[in-house]
């Protein structure tokens, strides 16, 4: 039997609010699947509002709350948002290493705008902001650096 693989949240934004580990199943058939542990509140017996910032979960943010149930592989599974929260993901990829400064650069002016960021690695970023205005400027400044090469982006909606 091939054994799972976790991917963990070292320093969760909310730590502070968290007290629970509930998981979301990421991935797809083809690439295989993987789990996404996350940093939660517990609400309820199976409701919980997420204290992290999702690196690889799609369609859950921040302050999201959600709905678990027990699958065949895993207890506390994540099957559904039961209250969107008002915050948009962002997850951030920089490539080149080499050059600290353009990734400083992008969290001064990250932060300058009241984003909240937590790392998964020193190459990627997950991106919080509780605001669609302010969204929409962080996904411009995004799609900027991005045409000019210091980095990739995706928003952590598909719907």
């Amino acid at each position: 039997m091939k054994e799972l693989e976790i991917k963990v949240h070292l320093n969760p934004i909310w730590r502070d609010k968290a007290d629970f580990i509930i998981r979301a199943k990421c991935g797809d058939v083809n690439q295989g699947y993987f789990w996404e542990q996350l940093w939660a509140r517990q609400l309820g017996e199976n409701r919980f509002m997420l204290c992290c910032i999702p690196f690889f979960a799609y369609d859950l943010s921040l302050g999201d709350e959600v709905e678990t149930t027990t699958g065949q592989e895993m207890e506390y599974v994540i099957s559904r948002v039961v209250k969107r929260s008002c915050h948009y993901t962002f997850r951030v990829w920089f490539e080149n290493l080499d050059n600290a400064e353009i990734r400083n650069k992008a969290f001064e002016v990250l932060k300058g705008l009241g984003c909240l960021i937590e790392c998964h690695s020193d190459k990627l970023v997950g991106v919080s902001i509780d605001s669609e205005t302010l969204a929409q400027q962080v996904s411009g400044y995004l799609l900027e650096r991005e045409n000019a090469g210091d980095l990739s982006y995706e928003t952590g909606r598909t719907k």
